[in-house]
């Protein structure tokens, strides 16, 4: 019989680590790369490199696939569309004009902060940071300080490419009817085995 608890256990551990599928890697390189993401953002906008005035910036130079890029200045924030959870896993990050930018980057579940982290970033090139902040709800992202770097702009702005996200799935009803199922005719199996 403790043959068949292990075997649940491990069932139910796959059922918990599958729920965490289907990552979702925004690169901004469609119009429609963040609308259909899933995805709703707050204080993000797009840019496309080549068309930009210079591309002596943090912007281009924080390009990790593609010619667009996403910024923000001060506080941008993601949600799930239609609420519920999600989990960031991690995104390249490149100071757009101030060097040595800050970044705090703070995943919420129901207003409570879960995950606070600061980055420093350079207006050099872009830098991976993994976050793997799971089941929050909100996530946030604010730049601050920094020095100029001497380029043909300034200000406390953000440069994004390639965020990771996992949105939260919870296996259908009947898909945990149909191993439940399942198990009791294994159980069955496994005491008339044992009987005889």
């Amino acid at each position: 019989m403790s043959r068949l608890i292990k075997f649940v256990a491990a069932i139910a551990a796959s059922l918990a680590l599958s729920s965490a599928a289907n990552a979702t890697v925004i690169t901004f390189d469609t119009p429609s790369s963040m609308s259909s993401s899933g995805m709703l953002f707050s204080g993000l906008n797009r840019l496309q490199c080549s068309t930009y005035f210079t591309q002596n910036t943090g912007y281009c130079r924080g390009l990790a696939s593609g010619d667009w890029t996403a910024y923000s200045f001060g506080m941008m924030s993601v949600t799930k569309a239609g609420g519920g959870l999600f989990d960031f896993n991690g995104s390249y990050l490149t100071a757009a004009w101030n060097d040595n930018l800050n970044i705090d980057i703070i995943g919420y579940k129901n207003n409570v902060a879960l995950y606070t982290q600061t980055k420093i970033v350079s207006d050099d090139f872009a830098t991976y940071f993994n976050f793997n902040y799971t089941n929050i709800d909100r996530l946030t992202i604010r730049g601050y300080g920094g020095t100029d770097a001497g380029t043909p702009g300034g200000g406390e702005f953000v440069a994004y490419d390639n965020l990771t996200f996992n949105e939260r799935q919870v296996p259908e009803p009947g898909s945990i009817a149909l191993l439940g199922l399942g198990l009791a005719g294994l159980a069955a199996a496994l005491r008339r085995r044992t009987r005889a």
